[in-house]
């Protein structure tokens, strides 16, 4: 569990993860229709 006290570093340890563990897939439940867009415009 990660605690973030800003919305920005949470972003920004998110996609920290990401690249660190290079996953092949993400799965989400409304990912490409919400979740991965505001990620990306945030």
């Amino acid at each position: 569990i990660y605690h973030y006290l800003r919305e920005t570093d949470m972003l920004s340890g998110f996609i920290a993860f990401i690249k660190s563990t290079d996953p092949d897939m993400l799965v989400a439940w409304n990912g490409d229709g919400f979740d991965f867009p505001y990620i990306i415009n945030h």
